[in-house]
């Protein structure tokens, strides 16, 4: 799980700060990956099974997990046998809301049965936004508590800003960054539209994409067929997973970065951006007006060609300031979500 881009992500910054308290942990997955983590008291137990799969359902170590006073996981996907309290994570419920993102009726379907099934066995809830917690409730009726932990700035950002706001720039030309996949909700084609619409009017960045491009479609064939020209040549730059040092200072030299989603658990990108003092430009949806509406961006209508290609070709985004006090005023903050996370295992901890 920690190796999931986004899960994986939060999952990890986390444990940074749950590890440093000097309590026993049993941790459960790669080994290679758990042993870079902090904590002298950990108790590290090899895991290989992919989310959801039948394996990690069945073949979990459920002998050592009931040896535990909690069980943690950072996912809705529980294993059987569990028999000590539970506290669970839901990030998103995009399955629910969006469910044509998924082909496979039964992937739906099993996506849908382990939340309902995560709420029905866990002690209390753990997600990253108030808008989630509202789609927890809606469509899961949990009658248990559902915390809101934000996220935050990662460590490595923290203490290396000002390294990446010095260091090279990627490239000697100027670009635009978007950072994802190309699943429906990320609402690729609405930007690749409004920058070719841009281009024809004289806009002269260029356009890095950051994430993977697999089962790229759009329901214009001319847009396919124009994007494939200008990545010959070199005009729109793919450059798939980056590692987060590359990433960061990708994010510090941009003109600008654009999030045009459809749906989001919480959209991190756009925080980080935002700290290393480049502007934003952001779909007007519910999570991104709860988590940036007081931050310096630029909102515009996600189903607006028109309107986004017109923000590009007149520079019209918002110039950034400062947003550390707000992070710290607002718990935007790893520190601030593990705080919350260890208070409430701690109640069943023996």
């Amino acid at each position: 799980m920690i190796q999931n881009s986004g899960i994986g992500r939060v999952l990890y910054e986390t444990l940074l700060y749950l590890l440093d308290n000097g309590d026993e942990w049993i941790l459960i997955g790669n080994p290679e990956f758990l042993k870079q983590l902090p904590g002298k008291r950990n108790t590290i137990v090899a895991s290989h099974a992919p989310a959801f799969h039948p394996r990690e359902f069945v073949g979990f170590p459920r002998r050592i997990i009931n040896s535990a006073d909690v069980f943690f996981t950072p996912n809705y996907n529980i294993p059987g046998g569990i028999r000590v309290p539970i506290v669970a994570s839901i990030l998103d419920l995009v399955y629910f809301d969006l469910p044509e993102i998924v082909r496979s009726p039964v992937g739906r379907w099993i996506r849908r049965y382990f939340a309902r099934r995560a709420v029905r066995l866990s002690r209390e809830i753990i997600t990253i936004s108030e808008f989630t917690r509202e789609r927890i409730e809606y469509y899961l009726k949990p009658g248990v508590p559902i915390h809101v932990c934000y996220l935050g700035i990662t460590r490595e950002l923290r203490n290396q800003r000002a390294d990446f706001l010095r260091g090279p720039r990627p490239y000697d030309f100027p670009y635009i960054l978007y950072i994802g996949n190309v699943k429906r909700h990320k609402n690729l084609h609405v930007l690749l539209e409004a920058y070719l619409t841009a281009r024809k009017n004289d806009f002269n960045c260029k356009l890095v994409i950051v994430g993977k491009m697999e089962g790229l479609r759009t329901r214009d064939a001319g847009i396919m067929r124009e994007f494939a020209q200008l990545e010959k040549q070199g005009d729109i730059i793919t450059s798939g997973y980056v590692p987060d040092n590359e990433l960061y200072q990708l994010m510090a030299h941009t003109e600008v970065l654009i999030q045009p989603s459809l749906y989001e658990g919480f959209g991190l990108p756009p925080l980080e951006a935002l700290y290393l003092g480049r502007p934003v430009v952001l779909s007007d949806i519910p999570i991104f007006r709860e988590v940036y509406s007081d931050l310096p961006v630029t909102f515009f209508d996600p189903l607006s060609v028109r309107q986004l290609s017109a923000i590009l070709e007149n520079h019209s985004w918002e110039t950034p300031t400062s947003i550390d006090t707000t992070l710290k005023s607002r718990e935007l903050d790893y520190a601030a979500a593990a705080e919350k996370i260890y208070s409430v295992l701690k109640k069943y901890a023996g």
